[in-house]
């Protein structure tokens, strides 16, 4: 990671309102004037600097261009940053890290400082940003195709009129005039990202140095996750190159779709010639980077490694407690905490701790759930004490579910405030809620592990009950667990509960039945009379039940996706008198049923829509059992993969994690792998009344040679002689 003794602002003016940050990654070279260059990304005569941020980073130039750099940056309010690094080979990975470590905007794109941009080509990107939808995407990125100019054409380019200059060169390189025209490329190094999708994936790899491969692997890496096109065959085969490519074989097929999808919309950047020195250090670090390309995206593919992720350094500081916890350690999250402190808990008291975070400038601290232990909850409080903000972690109440809470934990948050959720929605977000609900009271998989479902129809007959018998269902909790240590709230104790449940049991008329489910960690539940134990599926008790009961299980959050009413007897996060009730004697569970108090749909509505889309980050758990004190087993979490991230800050991050590719071989982004080139292998001549099959050309035997030995059953299938497709339908 880059220190930050070796960075030194020279010029500031980035804008806290911006949209895209371009960084312009430069280092002064012999023989090459980029002071000339460096302000070609300004020349969109459309560009609105109310939402575009230009950043140059100048990865070790001399000082004298470094002062000539700056000059040119303050006249054109571009951003300066500076690194010492002159005595080391320039990085451009290391460059556009640093870039994206410093910018303000919630995306960035990298651009070469050779590179000339049309008008209107800024707002061609911040739509594409939109009809990518790279905010639901956030694994996804965006592409640039580059067409570069000969030299000669080079020195006229400033003389075409601006305004059919896009169309002008774009005709030049359909006509293929090798006058204007050197070469195209639509697999390049002008990507956009979301920022903090960029930063969580370590970014550029800063293993490579000097020219090249280092925006290739990265890409490669982000191609994998996005999952936008279907994998080519041979995927880590560097084969032929992005112009001529014709087939959908090797990383450079796939590659250049992504600048494919832009070019075809007439989005491209004109490359201005300049002299190459073949024989520069820079240009001599081309096959070793090659090589390292070659070993970095077998060990992605085989491993999953890359570099660790990169801080945002306008963020501030974090102190984190663990290094090794999924919920407050995890790549997808460290990018919004800023520079990350670490020290164990077990370091401090009240007292040192807080010496500790002034000393060392702390913003923050970011712990999971406080209430796990005494120690703990020491510290916890002495930092809400001392008003040092406190991001709270912890599993959220659905399935894939994780909350972040600046406000506390569970229901002692003022998160939980109506005046966040109690908002009409609209008929498109009802919607939402409708699939979430759907989706979820189907699919088998709960937050414990559980029982099959098996539907609430057949559950009542195993339990033997009849059809006009009622279900008081009370989900057990773990007297361990923190929220029944310091949740209770009125009802005290988890045995005062249990008591409870026993008198209601005695007292409920002969229409209900209570049915008891222990806690699935659980080796020994609590002895009750007068009620039916069962290990049944969470889901289908639900389904079954007409109340549910319990202290401030997140149970209660999952009723509501039935719709079933609430008594709860302690301290809740969800509690709304429209949709659950707060009972502590038998005298009220009693008068509550008897009502026939329902919940309001519309409220419970509004509450899980502001939970799954305003609230809650979502990830794919992996979990592990593990024994626990007094019996019973506990489930450790030992990674999320999040899909959805709310609330560490003002930027939602979405990613996807589907299985299905988005764009498949239908596309006309397909069409130059799917045409066909049909051979003619024969020549007929007529003789009265037969046919005699000619020599094929030497050409064609060589064709022929080649498509037998490249896929030997298409050679057979296609064959004209049918004892030949025999062959290819057996090789089938």
């Amino acid at each position: 990671m880059i220190e930050l003794r070796r960075i030194d602002y020279k010029v500031d003016n980035l804008s806290d309102s911006s949209i895209l940050t371009v960084i312009i990654p430069i280092r002064s070279m012999k023989n090459r004037d980029i002071s000339n260059r460096l302000t070609f990304a300004l020349s969109d005569d459309s560009l609105d600097r109310s939402k575009i941020d230009f950043l140059v980073v100048d990865d070790g130039s001399d000082k004298k261009d470094s002062e000539k750099f700056v000059s040119i940056c303050k006249k054109n309010k571009m951003s300066y940053i500076y690194l010492d690094t002159k005595n080391k080979p320039f990085s451009i990975a290391r460059a556009r890290n640093v870039g994206a470590m410093h910018a303000r905007s919630e995306y960035i794109m990298f651009l070469d400082v050779d590179l000339y941009p049309n008008n209107n080509f800024y707002k061609d990107i911040l739509n594409e940003i939109k009809i990518q939808n790279l905010k639901s995407f956030a694994n996804d990125f965006i592409m640039i195709g580059v067409i570069y100019l000969t030299e000669q054409a080079s020195q006229e380019f400033s003389n075409i009129d601006h305004s059919i200059r896009k169309n002008f060169i774009m005709q030049k390189l359909l006509e293929d005039d090798v006058e204007w025209i050197e070469k195209f490329s639509t697999g390049t190094s002008v990507n956009i990202y979301n920022k903090f999708s960029y930063l969580s994936h370590g970014g550029n790899d800063e293993d490579f140095e000097e020219w090249g491969y280092d925006d290739l692997e990265f890409n490669l890496r982000m191609i994998r996750k996005a999952r936008k096109f279907p994998f080519p065959e041979n995927v880590s085969l560097d084969y032929k190159n992005f112009r001529t490519i014709n087939e959908y074989k090797g990383w450079k097929s796939v590659y250049r779709l992504f600048g494919d999808i832009t070019f075809k919309k007439g989005i491209y950047l004109t490359h201005i010639w300049h002299e190459i020195d073949i024989k520069s250090n820079y240009m001599k670090g081309k096959e070793k980077n090659r090589k390292l390309f070659e070993k970095k995206i077998e060990e992605y593919k085989k491993f999953n490694k890359e570099p660790d992720p990169l801080p945002s350094l306008l963020l501030g500081k974090t102190l984190l407690f663990s290094k090794t916890n999924p919920f407050i350690y995890n790549k997808n999250i460290l990018p919004f905490l800023g520079i990350i402190e670490y020290a164990q808990e077990n370091m401090f008291d009240a007292d040192s701790l807080l010496s500790y975070i002034k000393n060392k400038n702390i913003d923050r601290v970011l712990m999971f759930n406080p209430y796990g232990s005494e120690e703990r909850l020491e510290l916890y409080r002495a930092l809400k004490k001392a008003k040092i903000p406190v991001l709270v972690a912890e599993r959220g109440a659905l399935r894939d579910s994780v909350f972040y809470d600046w406000n506390g934990f569970n229901a002692e948050s003022i998160s939980y405030d109506k005046k966040f959720w109690d908002k009409k929605l609209t008929s498109e977000q009802i919607g939402m809620v409708d699939n979430y609900i759907t989706e979820e009271t189907k699919v088998d998989i709960s937050l414990e592990k559980q029982n099959n479902m098996i539907g609430a129809d057949q559950l009542r007959k195993d339990l033997n009950l009849s059809l006009d018998q009622k279900i008081l269902f009370v989900p057990l909790q773990r007297p361990s667990d923190s929220v029944i240590k310091y949740f209770c709230g009125p009802i005290g104790t988890y045995a005062n509960f249990i008591m409870l449940v026993q008198e209601v049991a005695n007292q409920l008329s002969d229409e209900y039945v209570v049915v008891v489910k222990k806690h699935p960690l659980e080796d020994e539940a609590a002895e009750l009379e007068n009620v039916i134990y069962t290990n049944a599926n969470i889901k289908d008790l639900l389904e079954l039940s007409d109340y549910v009961m319990l202290i401030n299980s997140g149970v209660g959050l999952l009723a509501m996706l039935w719709n079933k009413p609430v008594l709860y007897c302690g301290d809740v996060f969800y509690n709304d008198d429209r949709i659950n009730k707060q009972v502590l004697s038998v005298e009220e569970v009693l008068k509550t049923i008897a009502g026939d108090f329902q919940a309001n749909k519309d409220v419970v509505y509004k509450f899980l829509y502001f939970l799954i889309e305003e609230f809650y980050s979502f990830g794919k758990f992996t979990t592990k059992e593990i024994p626990w004190e007094d019996g019973g087993r506990m489930t450790v979490t030992t990674d999320i993969d999040f899909y959805h991230i709310r609330n560490i800050s003002d930027v939602k991050l979405d990613f996807y994690i589907g299985s299905e590719i988005r764009i498949k071989r239908d596309s006309i982004l397909f069409d130059r792998y799917n045409s066909v080139q049909k051979v003619v292998t024969k020549t007929v001549h007529v003789s009265s009344s037969k046919q005699k099959i000619g020599t094929p050309k030497e050409g064609d035997k060589n064709k022929k040679i080649k498509k037998l030995k490249e896929n030997p059953k298409r050679f057979f299938s296609e064959s004209k002689y049918s004892s030949l497709r025999l062959i290819g339908k057996v090789l089938s």
